[in-house]
């Protein structure tokens, strides 16, 4: 039981506007876990979500002027509405909240919303429509079941790195969770949810059942995939990465996924996703000595140019030995100090 002390210090929070927010205490991070997850978490076992906190509040410090009355209270209310009821009354019921003095409410809730989905809830609910749940709208949009048959294995040097470094494509570190493993921008960038604790977060909660069985899985199954610690270069890769985009400290232990389980059958949500970019990943052409060197994607081709490399370096070194005996024999080197020292001579 909190006693007196930490009642008040836990009201004082829940108040407090989220444009003032700085760094949340151990003992509100605990009151936020169990209030809107119903996680009941010891003090030593909540640093397993210092990433979600941190990302909480980052984006409390950057809200919007429009949401500046916005509390923690207020955020913890919309985030219970979301995702219990259909987001028409959920709009309903938070429109009561809002200042007399709003200009137009309906959109303030809209970007409330889009507010504590974001940073709470690690989502993008633009195609949440009116009449449906949030549990709805994921099985509509997100974890959609692929009816694709194809079967083939995805190599071991699939993952984050050779796609980024060998052909090329943007890897867009995403905090959502509904924009997991989409390729965009004209097939030149693929979004990579990176926070495998806000995955936990969820498996963990009363509320892990708003998503279809197995879907949760599955994403931490991608990102072992993509981000398996095992291999050397592309740990050093993701450290570089970790340290200028303020990575969740997951991408650095995601387990090694066995030959048998990169068979593109064995994904069930994401099947379709991965189809589209391994699609993409071997259409790309390396650009540049730096990524011929690195693409091994097709062996016969790779050493095929780098013979040619060679074949055409030795040529030229071969031309330029010749032209340098050819030089030789017309301009000795006897000779040539004999016609120096009569120049000196004269």
């Amino acid at each position: 039981m909190a006693t007196p002390i930490e009642k008040q210090e836990i009201e004082n929070f829940r108040m407090a506007e989220l444009l003032r927010t700085t760094s949340i205490n151990a003992l509100c991070r605990s009151w936020f876990l169990d209030e809107i997850w119903g996680i009941k978490s010891a003090a030593n076992d909540i640093s397993a979500f210092d990433f979600y906190f941190e990302h909480y509040e980052h984006l409390c410090s950057a809200v919007e002027e429009s949401l500046f009355w916005l509390t923690h209270s207020h955020a913890v209310c919309a985030v219970q509405r979301m995702l219990t009821q259909r987001r028409g009354s959920c709009v309903d019921e938070l429109l009561t909240f809002v200042p007399p003095s709003t200009v137009n409410k309906t959109l303030t809730v809209d970007k409330w919303m889009a507010f504590v989905a974001h940073s709470l809830l690690f989502m993008d609910i633009s195609k949440w429509q009116p009449t449906e749940t949030l549990p709805e709208m994921i099985d509509r949009s997100v974890a959609v079941r692929s009816v694709q048959d194809d079967s083939f294995r995805l190599p071991r040097s699939f993952n984050a790195r050779t796609i980024a470094k060998v052909a090329g494509i943007n890897v867009q570190w995403t905090t959502r969770l509904t924009s997991h493993l989409e390729v965009s921008g004209n097939d030149c960038d693929v979004a990579v949810f990176h926070c495998g604790s806000v995955l936990e977060l969820y498996q963990r909660s009363k509320h892990s059942t708003i998503f279809p069985d197995g879907f949760l899985a599955e994403t931490g199954k991608t990102m072992s995939l993509l981000l398996p610690k095992s291999e050397t270069s592309l740990r050093k890769w993701l450290l570089n990465e970790k340290r200028q985009l303020r990575l969740d400290g997951s991408v650095l232990a995601c387990p090694y996924l066995r030959a048998s389980e990169r068979n593109i059958r064995c994904f069930d949500y994401y099947r379709e996703r991965l189809i589209i970019l391994k699609e993409v990943f071997d259409e790309h052409e390396p650009r540049g000595i730096g990524q011929f060197w690195r693409d091994d994607r097709k062996p016969v081709q790779w050493w095929t140019f780098w013979i040619a490399i060679v074949v055409f370096v030795l040529t030229l070194v071969g031309c330029v030995e010749g032209a340098l005996q050819v030089y030789k024999a017309y301009y000795p080197e006897g000779d040539s100090s004999s016609a120096l020292g009569c120049r000196r001579r004269l």
